[in-house]
Parts: structure tokens; sequence; C-alpha cells
């Protein structure tokens, strides 16, 4: 068997069985650990990597252990990390412009359909849209997990309960004849009023000074919309 040349005395020979001791220490395998009294304290090479194969085997079999609580608190400052402006301005203007088509929609339409049957095709042609989407997403290239829990489904229904009644109920206003320059102001604008309102009653949100007087001025501007003596009824 091959053997390593004699190290007694030098500063390798020190580095080398230090290191040997520190891995005894560290649960290292001691019998493994082989010492040649004739060659005045040389460790046989073959010996030596077993052992460093075998410590680093039982390295890999027990991992180290994770602080839980620091994950639990990077989870959570994962889960309440809010995006800033930039990322999400232009989806929300996207969206109000959506809101906007809607209601221009409805007006074009409210005075040749019933409001519930109105209402009834608007929903079942988001509905195909959205079922379209669903499939795209699940079965196609990205191939998302469609995650949820009854929570989850007790909140949509009654979000489509009252994404239905305010359909139904914006086809009835435009079908009364008042212009769209007045009612659809006053719809959106009254909906981020009481959205406001609502979000500080039941989910605790908070909002500063400015964002308060924001609220007002949308208040202000929605009782100078309906009292606006230009708008007059079609």
């Amino acid at each position: 068997m091959r053997r390593s040349p004699s190290l007694s005395g030098s500063p390798a020979s020190l580095r080398r069985r230090r290191q040997l001791r520190n891995e005894e220490e560290s649960g290292g395998v001691n019998h493994l650990k082989s010492v040649s009294s004739a060659d005045g304290g040389s460790y046989d090479s073959d010996m030596l990597r077993i052992l460093s194969e075998t410590e680093s085997t039982r390295l890999l079999k027990k991992p180290p252990q994770l602080d839980k609580s620091s994950s639990i608190s990077s989870t959570a400052d994962s889960n309440t990390k809010v995006a800033s402006l930039s990322h999400w301005i232009i989806p929300a203007l996207l969206c109000a412009m959506s809101y906007a088509l809607y209601n221009i929609f409805i007006k074009k339409g409210s005075a040749s359909i019933h409001p519930i049957l109105g209402g009834v095709i608007l929903q079942f042609v988001a509905a195909i849209i959205g079922l379209v989407l669903l499939l795209i997403l699940t079965y196609g290239p990205s191939n998302e997990d469609m995650f949820y829990d009854n929570s989850g489904i007790y909140y949509s229904v009654l979000a489509g309960i009252s994404v239905g009644a305010a359909e139904i109920i914006s086809f009835t206003v435009s079908g009364m004849g008042v212009p769209a320059t007045q009612s659809i102001p006053i719809i959106i604008g009254g909906s981020v009023f009481f959205g406001t309102l609502l979000g500080k009653i039941f989910l605790g949100e908070m909002l500063s000074l400015t964002g308060w007087l924001g609220v007002l001025l949308i208040a202000v501007g929605i009782v100078l919309v309906a009292t606006d003596p230009n708008a007059t009824l079609e």
C-alpha cells in the first residue's frame, strides 16, 4: 500500500493533524484514522480519503436545521409585500378603461333591451371568456395550478352577486335616459367612495390624511356632477 511521505515536525504535518482533530471533534469516523508509528505519525492517504468521503456522506444525510422563526418571518414579509406604483398603475388604468367602456356599452344598449336580459347576456359572455382563459392557463404551456379553498369560493359567489346586481341596476339607470357624462362619473366615483369606506370598516385598511382628502374630493365631485344644471335627461 502506497503511503504519503512523513510530515512529522513540518508545518504541513501540524496543519494535517489539526484538520483531522477538528474532524474527530465534529463527529468524524474515528476508526478509519490510521497512524503509522514507523513514519513518525504520518497518515495513510487511502484511509484519509475514505474518512473524507464518509464525513461528506454524513453531512449530506443530515442537512443543517433552519430557524423556523426566520422562515415564518420571511414568508410573512413576502405575503405582505406591496408592489410598487410602476408595477400596478398601468393594469389599474386599463381596468378603469374597461369599466368605462363597460358603462358606455350599457348606456348604448339600455334603451333596446330589458335590464335583466341585458345583465344575463353580459354575464354569460364574461363567463365564456373566463372559461376559455381558465382552460388555456390550466392546460396550456404555463400549466398553472388553479388553487382555491372554501373561503375563496364563498367570496367569489358574493362578488358575482354584487356584480350582477350592479349590471342590472346600471342598465336600469341608463335606460331612464340619464346622460353617460353624468351617470358614469357617479357610478365609478361612488364605487371608489364606498369601496374606501367599506375597506376601512371590514378590512381594517389604513388611509392617510391625503387619502381621506381625496375621498372627500370624490364625494364633492359626485354631488357636483349629480346636480349639474346643464345635464338633462335624453
